[in-house]
């Protein structure tokens, strides 16, 4: 499948990379894989932004997706991480969170989608990003988590067999 026209390769890499971490009727929370943004300029590879702002846009593109596109499902609110992976001089891939935000229903509602840049709507949003120590860790103050969501279906169902509380 191919990016649409509007969007760089490596936003639409982050976006075909989403996992489901969580959900239920009401909450959703996706993780993203940012890569540098490098495109071929005069024939020739270049980085024309860090993966930092290939997350940042990435996290407000899939944030819009979850709130807006998904037939049948109407979240409330959604959280969004996004990663980087690289190699470790060990030779092993390691990962780490770039940033992690939060928007609810209400917010996204006076949210400006097609006139601001990435960075004002994460500002206006719940969003931490990772500092010069490089510890976000997005679990802490998640929205939802996957122990909450082990005994429910993102229906609200419970698997076959098992009880609710």
């Amino acid at each position: 499948m191919r990016p649409p026209p509007d969007v760089p390769p490596a936003d639409w890499r982050a976006l075909v990379s989403a996992e489901l971490i969580a959900a239920d009727t009401e909450r959703c929370r996706v993780s993203l894989l940012a890569e540098p943004d490098i495109r071929v300029v005069d024939g020739v590879r270049e980085q024309i932004g860090p993966p930092s702002d290939v997350a940042r846009r990435s996290a407000v593109r899939m944030a819009e997706r979850l709130l807006y596109d998904i037939p049948l499902a109407r979240f409330e609110a959604v959280q969004v991480d996004v990663y980087a992976e690289y190699r470790s001089s060990e030779g092993e891939v390691e990962s780490e969170c770039l940033l992690t935000t939060q928007v609810s229903r209400g917010q996204a509602v006076i949210t400006d989608w097609d006139d601001d840049a990435a960075p004002a709507i994460l500002k206006s949003w719940s969003t931490r990003e990772a500092g010069s120590s490089r510890d976000l860790d997005p679990g802490v103050g998640a929205l939802i988590t996957a122990d909450a969501d082990a005994g429910t279906r993102a229906n609200g169902a419970t698997p076959a067999g098992e009880a609710r509380p």
